[in-house]
């Protein structure tokens, strides 16, 4: 029997098959990916060829807002 990992859930068909109950949903937010995803929103919706969407701690952001408007 070929062990194969699921690509979207990451558990084995066996370890179901041992205890139908082996694993318990559990659900979190991220802030990071939360901030990310808010920020698509400002974003055209058709987008923007090359664009990457990252997170800059507060201090070095404001250090380059700084830099912009001066």
């Amino acid at each position: 029997m070929d062990r194969e990992r699921c690509s979207s859930c990451g558990t084995f068909e066996d370890e179901w098959g041992r205890d139908r109950f082996a694993y318990v949903a559990h659900a979190r937010v991220c802030p990071g990916c939360e901030n990310l995803e808010n920020e698509k929103h400002n974003l055209p919706p058709e987008g923007v060829p090359g664009l990457k969407t990252y997170l800059l701690p507060r201090q070095v952001a404001e250090l380059l807002d700084d830099d912009n408007e001066g």
